[in-house]
């Protein structure tokens, strides 16, 4: 069994009996606080014809100017930090910082609990993306009010592994797309702790080529320093004009000082990077010490006893630390800015006074605007593509527009012929003043393949979208080059409102117990792209699972469903080698390495289904502390093998979840989570696995969700087959779980083939020389053709089973 989020309880309590101990004040006291949870914020919702953001924590949706995320110290199950990044050596983080420096950093993925946040931003499956142009909406980072700059991307440790999505810096991207129903997690790292005020608005162009915009909303994160308070309080203005003024002789009499220093005792990973910020009064007073970095809010202080201290993670650049003290008696006081070097020692005393101190809370004239709101047109829609060579296993796809006022998005990516629908990998990328480049881990994959790349305008931008074939058939290694065209401003443009009307969506209903008998497959909904949860719900002592559907495949919105009603259709662009980077022996469920198998990645493609976990509405202190996923294996592809995991360390690093070949089938959890893994499965064909949560609750009573059939068509001869009901698929064989089946040459699906259906008989014409017979005869051997055709597709894996064992006894 696999533990997922919690190795040891106990570790985790003892990393809370040696962290510090929570307090509490702030600016954004009173805010809702969305911190150590499944966060997504911004999310874009629709409402009354026009985009709203909102913040989501663990479900629950907020008003984001009325939310303030938390990014404070946070820790694994293993005891890991999960608040710092390091710049890698490979030079992919220039933009940033030095390599090797270290960044407070929202991690893209958390590994036994989700401190400090899990963080990200997405948006509601209800968004009406058929009603846009090129089915396309943009989330736009308009400004930043902060201490310092802010990125958010994914990373993997390889040459081509950084996907920029979002930041300040100067070349960094400043829209991304969005699609309904779909939510990235991603690290956000920040040059410099101390609060942010980030800008959003979420914009999409009409097909009638109208503008759609939400109006520009503020999401506030505070970074590091110590947790809002949930009720409101005075600020530091008001408590300070509060307080008693005091002489230069007074506040010397007082003595009042600030020091930082690096933290002496270690105790954590990441400790090495701590300052240890101390305030002492030679009064004794008591009162509040307030701490601004570089002019921006930091954290508020409880002085007791005339003594306050805090380690905080100040970064590796040098800062200017500022501190007000307010206290209940004595002199207040304005420390001169104390300059901070990374590993310096530095004091300032109250003998050294300020009259004010720097905040630009709320400060206009601070604010960095990141782009402007206007709607230009293209004067000249040309533009190039070109791919070459980049590194040992990678290329670089660079794209120009001849108006070099151009905004918007690189797309398209290998597909496996002209008429394929799905790439096997995605182009994803920003162009930003006419130009845009997108680092590409090919790896010799897609060889063969036609490379198409799609330019997309932002919704500002008055044209259309225009499409170029790279290379009708790529050969990694060689340089390709094409020229395109964007659309016409008013080209597809339509009359219709641009603003669909709100879709209808099913709400989150519970859904009926399994119908018996099960659905046949190709009665059920096909779902191959885009976001589902299997999902626990709990009411009294019973437990429930449905499939979460924010595809809007089949109903526009999110709508539970249950599982025995869909398919989760797996495409042949899910294919992809195993690498050396994956040749850890505990992934062997995939095959062998330098073979390909299909994966499920834990990082959102839009082309291939993403399917997480989700027991986000379940109260484990109702519980034993444990809730368990379980998929018991009904039928698999003969030979197969699959399993689940999930990655941390850049990627370099795994945790198996499920693993077939041991008989590890069950995925426990002891927090309230969703979760999304890394899925692989060995060999194509249709895998049935036997779903259920269970728990036992506080009174000992052990309670499991009604069984239902999860069914996943891997491939698309298997979708094909499902669609058709062609069982090519066989009972796995659990007897012993630890020896993988071994495969056969010819595939179960290639031995039994249905007949073709006999083409009907025509009608008769009504003359006196048709014959009875002449129709009779047909629908006969008709009716012999389709029993016997029912037969072999129902019994023929039994009858090949036994043709096969006939065969050994003549070897």
């Amino acid at each position: 069994m696999s533990r997922i989020h919690s190795r040891s309880l106990a570790l985790l309590t003892a990393v809370a009996l040696v962290s510090p101990a929570v307090a509490h004040a702030g600016p954004d006291d009173g805010r809702t606080v969305a911190t150590a949870a499944h966060v997504d914020s911004p999310k874009t919702f629709w409402a009354n014809d026009t985009f709203v953001l909102k913040s989501e924590v663990s479900g629950t949706t907020t008003p984001l100017d009325d939310t303030v995320a938390w990014v404070g110290k946070g820790y694994g199950s293993d005891g890991r930090n999960q608040y710092q990044f390091t710049l890698p050596k490979n030079g992919l983080f220039d933009f940033f910082g030095e390599p090797g420096e270290t960044y407070y950093t929202a991690p893209a993925a958390t590994w036994g609990s989700q401190q400090p946040i899990w963080m990200g931003f997405g948006a509601d499956a209800g968004l009406p993306m058929e009603a846009f142009r090129d089915h396309t909406a943009s989330l736009d980072l308009l400004s930043v009010n902060g201490p310092g700059d802010v990125e958010l991307f994914s990373y993997l440790d390889s040459e081509s592994g950084l996907h920029r999505l979002l930041g300040t810096s100067q070349d960094s991207p400043k829209s991304i797309p969005l699609t309904a129903g779909s939510h990235f997690h991603n690290y956000t790292a920040f040059s410099k702790p101390g609060r942010y005020e980030l800008t959003y608005r979420t914009t999409a162009r009409g097909k009638d080529g109208k503008l759609i915009a939400s109006q520009p909303t503020v999401a506030v994160v505070q970074v590091g320093g110590q947790s809002p308070k949930a009720e409101k309080t005075q600020s530091t203005r008001e408590r300070f004009d509060a307080a008693k003024p005091g002489s230069q002789a007074e506040l010397a009499d007082a003595a009042y000082s600030l020091s930082v220093a690096p933290k002496a005792k270690r105790s954590q990973e990441g400790d090495e990077h701590l300052s240890t910020l101390k305030f002492e009064a030679g009064n004794k007073a008591n009162g509040t010490l307030t701490l601004f970095i570089d002019g921006y809010f930091l954290t508020d202080l409880d002085v007791k006893d005339g003594t306050a201290q805090w380690d905080e993670f100040l970064g590796p650049k040098d800062s200017q630390i500022q501190a007000v003290f307010t206290p209940d008696d004595g002199p207040r006081w304005v420390s001169t800015p104390l300059h901070y070097t990374p590993g310096k020692e530095a004091a300032v005393t109250s003998e050294d006074s300020a009259e004010t101190w720097s905040d630009h809370t709320g400060d206009a004239s601070t604010v960095r605007q990141l782009q402007d709101t206007e709607e230009p047109t293209v004067t000249n829609s040309k533009f190039t593509a070109h791919i070459e060579p980049y590194g040992e296993s990678s290329s670089k796809l660079v794209v120009e527009t001849e108006d070099k006022n151009f905004n918007g998005f690189i797309s398209g990516g290998f597909y496996d012929g002209g008429d394929a629908t799905y790439a096997g990998l995605d182009f994803e990328g920003y162009i930003h003043n006419g130009h845009g480049e997108v680092l590409i881990g090919d790896e010799n994959l897609y060889n063969g393949q036609e490379a198409r790349v799609v330019v997309i305008p932002h919704p500002t931008i008055k044209a259309q979208s225009g499409t170029v074939v790279l290379a009708k058939s790529y050969q990694r290694g060689k340089t390709f080059d094409a020229k395109g065209t964007l659309g016409s401003a008013t080209e597809s443009e339509s009359t219709a409102s641009s603003a669909a009307p709100t879709p209808t969506t099913k709400p989150h209903q519970q859904p009926s117990e399994p119908a018996v008998p099960e659905k046949k497959c190709s009665s059920k909904h096909f779902l191959d792209h885009g976001h589902v949860d299997i999902k626990a719900m709990r009411e009294g002592d019973k437990l429930t699972t449905v499939l979460e559907d924010e595809t809007s495949l089949v109903d526009k919105g999110v709508v539970d469903r249950p599982l025995d009603d869909v398919v989760l259709a797996v495409h042949d662009n899910a294919l992809v080698k195993r690498s050396e980077r994956m040749g850890d022996k505990k992934l062997d469920f995939m095959g062998k390495v330098g073979e390909k198998f299909y994966m499920l990645p834990e990082t959102q493609n839009h082309d291939i289904i993403w399917p997480g976990y989700n027991t986000q509405s379940l109260d484990y202190g109702q519980t034993n502390g444990t809730v368990n996923l379980n998929f018991e294996p009904k039928s698999v592809p003969e030979g197969a093998t699959w399993g689940l995991f999930i990655s941390r360390n850049l990627g370099q690093e795994q945790e198996v979840l499920m693993d077939s070949t041991k008989g590890d089938h069950t995925i426990e959890t002891d927090f309230a989570t969703h979760t999304h893994t890394t899925w692989a499965f060995s060999k194509p064909g249709i895998y049935e696995f036997k779903v259920t949560y269970d728990t036992t609750t506080k009174d000992g009573k052990k309670i499991t969700s009604a069984p239902q059939t999860l069914t996943l068509a891997v491939g698309d001869q298997a979708i094909k087959d499902c669609k058709s009901d062609l069982d090519n698929s066989q009972p796995s064989d659990e007897v012993k779980p630890s020896e993988p089946q071994p495969s056969d040459d010819v595939k179960p699906s290639d031995e039994v083939k249905p007949k073709p259906a006999p083409k009907p008989a025509p009608k008769a014409d009504g003359s006196s020389n048709a014959k009875p017979w002449g129709w009779v005869i047909p629908v006969v051997i008709a009716g012999v053709f389709g029993a016997l055709g029912g037969f072999f597709r129902d019994h023929g894996a039994e009858l090949w089973a036994r043709v096969q064992e006939m065969l050994k006894r003549f070897r």
